[in-house]
């Protein structure tokens, strides 16, 4: 994760009444560098897997690699036994997920 800095100019945008309705805070220059930093290194990455695409790409790297199972998310298993999938659009729907006490 990359940590922004802000500066400490803010502007506040009143309504007639005289009551702050927003503000905005200036990006610093090197906000604006990691924002695109991280735009371009995202960009690289596939969206299936989220590995390296000048890795997984290559021609010579087909067929090496070996899926293994790292994890079981026990909170994605919930979501999907809850999931309705005779619904007519269950994509549309949405889950709550809880951890038991």
């Amino acid at each position: 994760m990359f940590l922004l800095e802000r500066k400490q100019a803010t502007t506040y945008f009143h309504n007639a009444a005289g009551r702050v309705v927003r503000s905005e805070e200036e990006w610093t220059q090197r906000d604006v560098e990691m924002i695109l930093a991280l735009e371009d290194y995202e960009a690289g990455l596939c969206q299936g897997c989220g590995g390296d695409l000048a890795e997984t790409t290559k021609p010579e790297n087909q067929g090496r690699y070996v899926g293994r199972i790292a994890a079981v998310c026990h909170r994605c298993v919930a979501r999907d036994v809850a999931a309705d999938n005779n619904h007519p659009h269950p994509n549309a729907l949405t889950y709550s997920v809880e951890l038991k006490s």
